[in-house]
């Protein structure tokens, strides 16, 4: 069985920024999409939950897939100096323009792209504890 490795980052925003954020998540994972050549992760998941002390915020999380954590960085960090991702990274500098803290560090936006990555962290999975589907035992 193959180990999971995640790359999990997060930031708080308003909730009034929410359509803004997601449409432009939305744009930058069609341009890696159309480009999977260049990114090294099998999966991405996006996910919101507000903010118990302030209900005009929510938290916003992604969590990237992958096999190979390394692999996976490195692509990013490539990607991240070629010329057609340029426009592609002026829409993260966006999103994350609206990001009010990032929930796993603190980085600036004014350094660029590969140093927002080192907001990302890095979890492995306990194989031995997955659960495909509930009821069915995987081997």
């Amino acid at each position: 069985m193959k180990t999971e490795q995640l790359g999990i980052s997060g930031f708080k925003a308003k909730k009034a920024d929410h359509d803004e954020i997601e449409h432009g998540f939305r744009a930058v994972l069609d341009f890696e999409e159309a480009h999977p050549d260049l990114y090294q992760y099998s999966s991405t998941r996006y996910y919101t939950r507000p903010v118990p002390e302030n209900p005009e915020e929510e938290y916003w999380m992604f969590i990237d897939s992958s096999y190979d954590y390394a692999a996976y960085m490195a692509s990013l960090k490539a990607a991240a100096q070629r010329p057609e991702t340029k426009e592609m990274q002026a829409l993260i500098g966006k999103v994350f323009a609206h990001a009010d803290g990032f929930l796993t560090g603190d980085a600036s936006l004014s350094d660029g792209l590969p140093n927002l990555m080192s907001i990302i962290e890095h979890w492995t999975e306990v194989p031995s504890l997955r659960v495909e589907e509930m009821g069915k035992k995987q081997g």
